[in-house]
């Protein structure tokens, strides 16, 4: 027997779903709510009940120059293991940022906007 309807086949929905009826002219502005939130959920990581910023490309990169430079991490490949999960990134940033110069903190600047450093 091949094909056909099977129980638990297709694709596996992530967030449940509910159809809704909304009037015309707000369609848009739901849809770019939905989007947004949509976004917002995936720049967070959820750990331990608290939402940990999830930094862009350029900021690990970034982050992660410093680390080498600083000698806190011996090559790239050490590098990019010690910043491979948002978590992570934060606790090797928290860790450095208070041994950095300032030239290389000033180099840091988007992502101490990130985890809110003073």
């Amino acid at each position: 027997m091949r094909g056909g309807k099977r129980k638990g086949s297709g694709r596996k929905r992530k967030d449940a779903t509910k159809v809704i009826r909304v009037p015309e002219y707000l369609v848009d502005e739901i849809k770019a709510f939905v989007e947004k939130r949509k976004k917002d959920k995936l720049t967070t990581e959820k750990s331990n009940k608290y939402q940990i910023p999830m930094p862009t490309k350029e900021q690990t990169v970034k982050l992660q120059s410093v680390m080498i430079d600083f000698r806190y991490a011996k090559s790239k490949t050490q590098a990019r293991k010690m910043t491979s999960t948002p978590k992570k990134c934060r606790e090797v940033f928290l860790n450095i940022v208070h041994e950095l110069s300032d030239e290389q903190y000033s180099q840091l600047g988007n992502i101490t906007e990130l985890y809110r450093v003073d």
